[in-house]
């Protein structure tokens, strides 16, 4: 039978993204299907119910987000495993570093009303109670984040993982990533 994974792309992202097309291209066809809508992102709250009912409305069998995505992905309040790569762990502390890039006239920088919105759920994120079907895995040489949620998350969550690369999808880490979703539909 088919599994459906969701999906979610970071700050700024699109279903075009790098780790999305990866994603399709290296998970065998016909044994998956890689949905990724497109979501907004100026309000944590209406991206988690957005994304909630995108999961269930569609028989989304496990989730993978990415970088702010990742933290959206530990948000959402569904029974299916998560799988995410660089979790932005602290939107209100990261997102404000992030600067537009000369070379991309299209990159958002996160508002004052933004931030409010995800700093609401960085208690959750940082401090998950219960029983939880999560991995991570974090880059290597991720030139945003660094290594600096790797050990706490795997203290909150227990399976923290190293992928080589840096904050964006590449080749290299593809392997580990589906081999790390595999896993998380065979767990109990």
């Amino acid at each position: 039978m088919m599994k459906k994974v969701g999906f979610v792309y970071g700050f700024g992202g699109s279903p075009e993204s790098t780790f999305c097309r990866l994603l399709r291209e290296h998970l065998p066809v016909g044994e998956f299907e890689v949905l990724c809508p497109v979501y907004p992102q100026d309000d944590c709250h209406a991206t988690k119910v957005f994304l909630e009912e995108f999961v269930r409305d569609n028989g989304i069998d496990l989730v993978v987000g990415t970088s702010l995505g990742g933290f959206v992905t530990l948000c959402l309040d569904v029974c299916v495993p998560k799988v995410v790569i660089n979790p932005c762990m602290m939107p209100t502390v990261e997102l404000p570093l992030l600067k537009p890039r000369p070379d991309h006239p299209d990159d958002k920088v996160a508002s004052a009303e933004m931030l409010a919105t995800y700093a609401a759920y960085e208690e959750k994120v940082n401090r998950p109670q219960g029983a939880t079907r999560v991995t991570g895995l974090f880059a290597s040489q991720d030139e945003y984040l660094g290594d600096r949620y790797f050990q706490s998350f795997k203290e909150a969550y227990g399976d923290a993982r190293p992928i080589p690369g840096g904050h964006h999808g590449n080749k290299a880490a593809m392997p580990k990533l589906c081999e790390a979703i595999r896993e998380a539909l065979t767990k109990d």
